[in-house]
């Protein structure tokens, strides 16, 4: 509960949770406008206003970042992000061991001097030292993984061991790291050494990493420097060491600070200096002149503040005194050149003006002379290494790389231009600097192109430190890494094939238990065509559907199931869940290719059948009847018997029926050339039919009634011998050639059907696949039986009574031919 004492009532806001931040926006949101609402009413509410939204802005900052930090360590990996990007350090996963101990360690391995002394260890020449081997062992991972991202657990643990128990701070973890590493140096150095006379080691790692100091003659070392809540690093520092008389004896290479912070601004420079802080310059320092100067500069800061910026108002004085003209200009009714109050103000925004200016320069001269006086001490620089922050549960550390940073977040790496450590609001900072002056021959980049930068072109790659037995070692690491990813990905991508299976059999499933006209087979699939051919979803049918779902989700068959042994394993324990709807084996033999195939054959077939039917019913739709009678005598000359040739049959007997029905209604409006084109179809697709069909003597029992009915304009004399000659082979049961020219015609659309469909693969169908050509056949039929009513109900009537009837006999049998 917060309560606000005020001159009016008090008023009690509850349920302000931090805790619980993501549900209570909205009352923080309320609480600041509750705020202002007093603001001018009670002063105490402004001071608890500033502070309450400084609290709450830093909670939300933290909880913004440990969000990100928990959603980058929790969020599901795909297998091709465990592999390390080209160009990007390999990230060390954090342990949560001590805070900041993983982060250092990561840093380390980017400071090649260090790594340059550890990979020349050799462990066969030397005593063993677990600590270092440990240690040796992670920065070779770290160099040649191809994994993302690695682990120092194995150190952490051996440490633990060797120390009987873990560490508390990093510092503690650091001054027993560094000395172990060093003792094993020494070991292996002095073994390599024995017959060079009076060797002495120089103490690398040490040198690195361990400064001395002295504080009222007293000298001690350090490892890490502490401050608490700074503002400015390098000023702070400075500033503490001064009051407490510390003096830098010996700087390490690495200079490493560790700083607790609670304020809202954190600044640290690229660039710092130890010139005034080692002990060997303070005989030289010229203090007192340089804060001589410094106040001076403090003092015309302040002016020119004044100057810019009016009681803290924002506003400069000229711009007070310009307003102040514009006033005076309203409030008169005319302005008098001359007018004394007008010039007053004008000199004064001109004496205003040359103040500011003499300020400015000034200020340039102070600055350039503290300069000159500092100059003197600025030999021993240090430049930005790292940063680590830490918060809570969320931890990064940025490296810096070139003009760029690495930044890690446990195993998240990326490289950014710059970041702005005060929107981290971290609590724990590690700021890391390395000497100026420390050179290294090799470089921890790991990818080239990292490595386009001709200043640094002569630097060699760790990998040229790595003994062969380690690089075999680290070779083999990542074969094994490469197989279990192999592994892994087989499995996931069984999970998808049969998730993809059953869409598909479900999909397969569904067209089946539609109802289909006209008898015509399912052709939308060849699973589907499988299903209705064996009666059954049987094995057949199911190893298709599989097969399919393999081609989409890892371009493999199931005839290379075998080389796919994890997959195989995984897809075959999934479909123990649904035993009636997969599978019973997995492994498909070579007989039961061999079917399947000789189906796939008769299932092409099918397909051709329709095509060719769908055009030949377009033909007749679009009054081509010759090209729709070639296309269906085509599919009768096959000899195929099923639905789809039934309805072939059918339907060439029901237009070669509406051609016989038509000759009347052509001779009686004396279309005499369309009739004996008509007469020239009947007779010479006369022989495709049986002798004894209804059809076939129905046609020839209209020849016979339009050459009875016709005059001399209807026929020439030898059209009439050619017609004679057709009714009197037919009555003698002689084969009929008349006409036959007409069967050559060529339809360059069928010659295209019969033979695009085998240079198709009909096999393999897609999921989404809205071409249904069994729909499309279907629907093509229903539109002809509209079309051709007539003749339908005319073939219907003949094939009930099973009686042909005359031309003048048709009214008799309720027939009706338009004439």
């Amino acid at each position: 509960m917060i309560v606000f004492q005020g001159n009016y009532q008090n008023i009690s806001i509850l349920g302000i949770s931090l805790y619980h931040f993501n549900q209570n926006i909205q009352l923080i949101l309320n609480l600041n406008k509750f705020i202002r609402y007093f603001q001018e009413n009670d002063s105490k509410l402004y001071m608890l206003k500033f502070k309450t939204q400084i609290y709450i802005v830093n909670k939300i900052k933290k909880q913004k970042y440990i969000l990100q930090y928990k959603m980058i360590d929790k969020s599901p990996i795909k297998l091709d992000a465990r592999f390390r990007k080209e160009g990007m350090p390999t990230a060390l996963k954090k342990t949560q061991k001590i805070p900041l101990q993983d982060s250092f360690i990561q840093q380390l391995y980017h400071i090649p001097n260090f790594v340059e002394h550890v990979l020349q260890y050799d462990e066969s020449l030397s005593q063993k030292s677990p600590i270092m081997t440990a240690l040796q062992k992670l920065i070779v991972d770290l160099i040649m993984s191809k994994k993302k991202e690695t682990t120092a657990e194995e150190l952490y643990q051996i440490m633990e061991q060797e120390y009987n128990g873990r560490f508390k701070t990093l510092e503690e973890f650091i001054k027993k790291l560094i000395p172990k590493v060093e003792d094993a140096l020494e070991q292996y150095n002095s073994i390599l050494s024995v017959s060079v006379h009076e060797y002495k080691y120089q103490y690398p790692i040490k040198d690195l990493f361990e400064g001395k100091i002295d504080q009222h003659g007293i000298e001690s070392s350090f490892w890490i420097i502490k401050l608490q809540d700074v503002e400015n690093l390098t000023e702070d520092w400075n500033k503490l060491y001064v009051k407490e008389q510390i003096t830098i004896k010996k700087a390490p290479k690495i200079l490493t600070f560790q700083i607790e912070n609670q304020t809202p601004k954190f600044v640290f420079e690229e660039v710092i200096y130890l010139d005034r802080l080692l002990l060997d310059n303070q005989e030289n320092l010229q203090d007192e002149q340089i804060n001589d100067l410094k106040s001076k500069r403090e003092d015309i800061l302040k002016q020119i503040k004044e100057l810019e910026n009016y009681n803290n108002t924002g506003v400069s004085i000229t711009y007070l005194l310009e307003q102040t003209i514009s006033i005076v200009q309203t409030q008169r009714d005319e302005l008098l050149d001359g007018d004394p109050a007008v010039e007053a103000i004008c000199n004064l925004i001109i004496d205003a003006n040359q103040k500011l200016q003499e300020l400015k320069n000034k200020l340039n001269e102070i600055n350039s002379e503290i300069n000159n006086t500092m100059i003197n001490f600025q030999k021993n620089k240090y430049v930005i290494h790292a940063v680590i922050v830490s918060e809570g549960d969320y931890e990064s550390a940025y490296i810096r790389w070139k003009k760029s940073w690495f930044c890690f977040e446990d195993s998240h790496v990326e490289l950014k231009d710059d970041f702005d450590i005060n929107s981290l609001n971290p609590t724990n900072i590690v700021v890391i600097y390395k000497d100026g002056q420390l050179k290294s021959q090799f470089t921890p980049s790991q990818g080239r192109n990292l490595f386009d930068f001709d200043e640094e072109s002569f630097l060699k790659p760790y990998t040229e430190l790595v003994r062969k037995d380690l690089q075999q070692i680290a070779s083999q690491i990542n074969r094994n890494f490469e197989q279990e990813l192999a592994s892994i990905k087989q499995q996931q991508q069984a999970e998808e094939v049969n998730q993809q299976y059953f869409q598909r059999y479900n999909s397969v499933v569904k067209i089946l238990n539609m109802k289909t006209s006209f008898n015509i087979p399912p052709l939308a699939n060849f699973a589907v065509f499988l299903s209705k051919y064996q009666n059954q979803m049987d094995d057949y049918v199911l190893w298709q559907i599989l097969d399919c779902a393999m081609r989409d989700v890892i371009q493999f068959t199931i005839h290379e199931i075998r080389q796919l042994m994890p997959f195989a394993q995984r897809l075959k324990n999934l479909f123990q869940s649904h035993p009636h709807k997969t599978p019973s084996i997995l492994i498909v033999q070579q007989r039961d290719m061999q079917i399947m195939n000789f189906r796939l054959s008769e299932y092409i077939q099918a397909k051709q059948i329709a095509n060719i039917l769908i055009h030949g019913i377009q033909c007749a739709l679009e009054n081509k009847i010759l090209y729709c009678l070639v296309s269906l005598k085509t599919l009768l000359d096959f000899g195929i018997k099923n639905p789809l040739s039934d309805n072939a049959y059918d339907i060439f007997k029901i237009v070669i029926l509406s051609v016989g029905i038509n000759l009347f209604q052509t001779c009686y409006q004396q279309q005499y050339l369309q009739l004996w084109e008509s007469l020239q179809i009947l007779m010479a697709f006369h022989p495709t039919l049986p002798d004894r069909d209804l059809v076939a003597k129905q046609n020839y029992r209209f020849i016979k009634d339009i050459l009875n009915k016709s005059n001399k304009k209807t026929f020439n004399s030898d059209q009439i011998k050619i017609i004679k000659k057709f009714i009197s082979l037919v009555d003698d049961k002689k084969q009929i050639d008349i006409s036959a020219n007409l069967l050559l015609q060529r339809d360059e659309t069928l010659q295209k059907m019969c033979n695009q469909d085998y240079e198709t693969d009909h096999y393999y169908w897609k999921l989404d696949n809205k071409d249904n050509i069994s729909d499309q056949l279907a629907t093509q039929i229903k539109i002809f039986r509209t079309e051709f009513h007539y003749a339908l109900e005319f073939y219907s009537i003949i094939q009930k009574t099973g009686e042909i009837v005359n031309y003048d006999d048709r009214l008799k049998i309720g027939v009706h031919i338009p004439i």
